[in-house]
């Protein structure tokens, strides 16, 4: 489902672990060889939405968002309403495609609202090969599990769920999941996994 429809009627949760859209349709055109796109990669409207209604229907929890560095200023310029704390940057190992920038690496904002656990200590560049065998932006399942195991949550929330990356991480941690993809088909694929 759409997660702007469905936020406001999920219960309480920990925490947002997600990766969603991220707004660079008109940069990159497509992804890989197949040329797929991600519904709402058009602009980071979606995002800024999701947060300001998580930020209105939570409390007292982390959200640990993955963003492009490619529109950094315009991320940072979205109005949610979520107090930033700091960032962790994965390094991918190996660079992306593209010219004359072959980004390596993808950030991930820290959010905290209200008084929330304290975070486990981490490194601040968390380090594993890409991956995109099923989705375009998958990320591997190592770099999100260590994103959820720095927090002491029970229940993990991802509206922009992919290919189910988060919540395979979840379950390996023995913590509850409920994750949101509007593409049925990468909703299919997460639950398969």
């Amino acid at each position: 489902g759409d997660c702007l429809e469905l936020l406001s009627v999920i219960g309480p949760v920990d925490a947002v672990v997600t990766d969603p859209p991220y707004g660079i349709e008109k940069l990159v055109k497509a992804y890989g060889r197949s040329a797929r796109n991600i519904i709402g990669d058009a602009s980071l409207d979606a995002l800024e939405d999701a947060l300001w209604i998580i930020g209105q229907t939570q409390v007292d929890f982390w959200a640990l968002v993955f963003y492009s560095p490619r529109v950094s200023p315009a991320f940072f310029k979205l109005e949610h309403g979520l107090r930033y704390y700091g960032e962790v940057v994965w390094d991918k190992v190996a660079p992306g495609l593209g010219n004359p920038l072959r980004y390596q690496h993808e950030n991930i904002a820290m959010f905290r609202m209200g008084d929330p656990p304290l975070i486990e200590p981490t490194f601040s560049v968390l380090r594993s090969y890409r991956c995109g065998d099923v989705h375009p932006h998958e990320k591997p399942v190592p770099i999100m599990r260590r994103v959820c195991e720095i927090l002491s949550s029970r229940t993990i929330l991802d509206p922009f769920m992919g290919s189910g990356t988060t919540g395979v991480a979840c379950v390996s941690l023995g913590r509850k999941f409920i994750g949101i993809e509007i593409d049925t088909h990468y909703f299919d694929i997460a639950c398969k996994r």
